[in-house]
């Protein structure tokens, strides 16, 4: 019944302007979408607890699979 709400901070194009996007995801966290030109290799930091109030991406959706032989 948890969630996790993270800020990720991006490296820019620029040498000086970073960008940022807030997630809220369920407790599993193991991808995130990125915003359009962005990718792994652009993530400069992750800021956990921060964004609270801010615009925010949900994580992707995830499914159970539970199974018995």
């Amino acid at each position: 019944m948890g969630y996790c709400l993270f800020t990720v901070i991006f490296k820019s194009d620029n040498s000086s302007v970073q960008s940022s996007q807030v997630y809220v995801t369920g407790n599993a966290v193991d991808f995130i979408e990125y915003p359009e030109g962005k990718g792994p290799k652009d993530v400069v930091r992750v800021l956990a607890h921060v964004g609270r109030g801010s615009n925010y991406l949900h994580g992707p959706k995830y499914y159970w699979c539970l199974y018995s032989e």
